[in-house]
């Protein structure tokens, strides 16, 4: 039995962790630890399993990477630390996604805790948006004795990680308990408050915060700019996914759906739709396959639930009467037409930021970036390495 195999187990198998462990060759400059974005440091925390010590392992996990059970779920690890393993040499490389899993899963159920306040700085900093970047910030800010409040527009906290993540990839309960686990440590969290709108940064300035952190994500849907964008049952990726993790009951899902784009949201919404009964899900992209953003992990999982993928097909027309009915497509091969039937058509060409990314960072004055509105890569983990290095810069900016 794998435990490579197994994605969407709830529950990781302990002797075959401590097979795995022991297959570990412990490299002195353990090329999985620097694979790691977030610096979540494998190397040392499997070493510490390999020593039966579970609960140094855990505390090597949570204080380099406070999301260390979420991104357990949810990151692309192939990409990272095991596709750097050097076991793969050998034969094929740890599972060291597995592995973190095993180790958060006994941090939850024992109740561990690692995270603390360090001693008060007398400084106060906002952070705007609770996504993985804003949280991470607002920890490592915390630990360094800062005074930290997170704000967030939403009711629930956790950004995409609440409002966007399949319940298949990652449950509410790891995320709230992370969220949890900072928040007792000492960060301050308000929801239902968006900045610029309920308050502004003036204010907050104006009011004794001495620095800011935004790490708002990219909340916006990109239209596609083709006619028949507005007809019924023609809807975004991000719209798609926010409803079936809020109201799955009422989710609307075609017999025939087509999910345009190729990242990891388009994979998310395709595949949440075959899962809701879809006859037939069909994801078309513009590019080659090698150029889709979405990780290889994810396609393979996509193509593994039945969904279709069609490559270099630019969209050119939804088409229908009040909803939508087909979409045509040009093959940007050799120029002929496309066209498909559907009955649901899901836009997943990315997101944009809902405010002027260029006004935001004002780090002369305090007011720092992090997150997705300033990284190419748009995964948990490196929104985590983001975050903490915004409060990095954060630190040597309230000691000038």
């Amino acid at each position: 039995m794998s435990i490579h195999s197994n994605r969407t187990a709830t529950k990781v198998y302990p002797l075959l962790i401590r097979e795995e462990a022991a297959r570990c060759i412990l490299c002195y400059d353990a090329p999985c630890s620097a694979a790691c974005p977030a610096g979540t440091d494998p190397g040392k925390f499997i070493r510490s399993l390999r020593f039966d010590n579970p609960k140094g392992a855990i505390e090597t996990i949570k204080t380099n990477n406070v999301l260390g059970g979420v991104c357990a779920s949810v990151c692309p690890s192939k990409s990272y630390c095991e596709g750097a393993c050097s076991r793969s040499a050998l034969d094929r490389p740890i599972p060291i996604r597995k592995i973190q899993e095993y180790l958060t899963e006994i941090e939850r159920e024992m109740r561990l805790h690692f995270l603390k306040k360090g001693n008060p700085n007398g400084k106060k900093v906002v952070v705007i948006g609770s996504g993985p970047a804003g949280i991470a910030s607002a920890a490592a800010l915390n630990e360094a004795g800062c005074d930290v409040t997170v704000y967030e527009r939403s009711e629930k906290f956790g950004g995409y990680l609440s409002y966007g993540i399949p319940t298949d990839k990652l449950t509410q309960e790891i995320v709230d308990y992370e969220i949890g686990e900072i928040r007792n440590a000492g960060v301050s969290f308000v929801n239902c408050t968006e900045i610029g709108r309920n308050l502004t940064v003036e204010e907050l300035l104006s009011n004794g915060t001495d620095a800011i952190v935004w790490a708002c994500g990219l909340q916006n849907a990109k239209e596609l700019d083709i006619p028949g964008n507005r007809l019924q049952h023609v809807e975004s990726g991000i719209s798609y996914l926010q409803k079936a993790k809020e109201s799955p009951e009422n989710l609307y899902t075609g017999n025939r759906v087509i999910v345009i784009g190729g990242g990891d949201v388009a994979m998310d919404a395709a595949r949440i739709a075959k899962k809701n009964g879809a006859e037939i899900v069909n994801i078309v992209y513009r590019r080659t396959e090698k150029e889709m953003p979405a990780y290889i992990d994810e396609r393979e999982h996509t193509r593994k639930a039945g969904v279709n993928l069609y490559v270099r097909f630019k969209p050119l027309e939804i088409d229908g009467q009040n909803s939508v009915e087909s979409v045509t497509f040009e093959s940007l091969d050799n120029g002929d037409t496309l066209q498909m039937k559907c009955d649901h058509c899901i836009l997943a060409i990315g997101q944009s930021c809902a405010y002027q990314i260029d006004t935001l960072k004002q780090e002369e004055k305090g007011i720092f970036v992090a997150g997705d509105i300033v990284s190419n890569d748009k995964t948990v983990v490196d929104a985590v390495r983001s975050g903490k290095e915004a409060a990095a810069k954060v630190q040597q900016y309230l000691m000038k």
